[in-house]
């Protein structure tokens, strides 16, 4: 063998030994995050108030960690459960929230007849607030599923 040889057989070793050994810390790393996320609930109760529009609406909406909700105006209200999988999904999107940057207001310049979501998070003691604009919060990656999740309650048949 020649030198040249021995040397990339020695630097594949190398990395093949360096991904294996991130490979499997990383993979501690991920069991780790979901033993703990399946410990509890990442919230107590999500309170969001809508507004606005070019209707006027008002309509207000309360998600347990369980995915219960209701949804309440004056039109009349629903209650329903979300399925498993949104409920992860909803209970991922509020535990990757930074909230140390997220803005307690969020205004697109010059935005008429848009919603205007007055969001409440409870988790554990802490009660984070968070106001948006319809535009501001569809653009935000760590609010867009909770409008995402808000739509689907809006498609709950109302009971009166």
């Amino acid at each position: 063998m020649n030198p040249g040889t021995i040397s990339r057989l020695i630097g594949c070793a190398v990395v093949l030994i360096f991904t294996t050994t991130g490979t499997l810390y990383g993979q501690d790393k991920q069991s780790k995050a979901q033993n703990e996320s399946d410990a509890g609930p990442t919230f107590k109760v999500i309170e969001v108030q809508q507004t606005g529009g070019f209707a006027g609406v008002n309509i207000s909406y309360r998600i347990t960690p369980d995915g219960k909700f209701t949804r309440k105006s004056a039109r009349g209200g629903a209650e329903g459960k979300l399925n498993a999988e949104e409920t992860k999904a909803l209970s991922k999107a509020v535990a990757a929230i930074n909230w140390e940057k997220m803005p307690a207001k969020l205004r697109a310049p010059n935005v008429a007849d848009d919603f205007v979501y007055d969001m409440y998070f409870i988790i554990g003691k802490k009660t984070h607030r968070v106001t948006a604009d319809g535009i501001s919060a569809g653009k935000n990656a760590q609010l867009k599923p909770i409008l995402m999740t808000l739509t689907r309650i809006q498609r709950v048949p109302i009971k009166k």
